[in-house]
């Protein structure tokens, strides 16, 4: 479902919002765009395993941004879940001026 990381749900996770956010005060040429990470968990719900497969938002720091944000969530225990590739897709948008979303 929208939002939701393998139970976590990232929706409103503020750090996500304040990467684009400080993304969006660089003034970049585009404000919206889709960004792909994959991942791999360990079965304590630690990644073993990140990397960025595809972003529309090619800026180094929104990247490095959300990389660690993702990096220091925790997820559930799975030991079913253990070593498989997670790939999630990002939808990011601005509203209006004052006003951007996430998916």
């Amino acid at each position: 479902s929208k939002g939701q990381i393998q139970g976590v749900d990232l929706r409103n996770d503020s750090q996500i919002q304040a990467c684009y956010e400080a993304f969006l005060m660089r003034s970049p040429p585009i404000t919206e765009g889709t960004v792909v990470m994959n991942w791999v968990l360990d079965e304590t719900g630690q990644i073993d395993f990140l990397k960025l497969a595809r972003t529309d938002l090619a800026d180094e720091g929104f990247t490095s941004c959300l990389l660690d944000t993702i990096r220091a969530t925790r997820f559930p225990a799975s030991v079913e879940r253990a070593g498989v590739m997670i790939s999630h897709k990002f939808k990011f948008r601005r509203k209006t001026p004052d006003s951007i979303e996430f998916q």
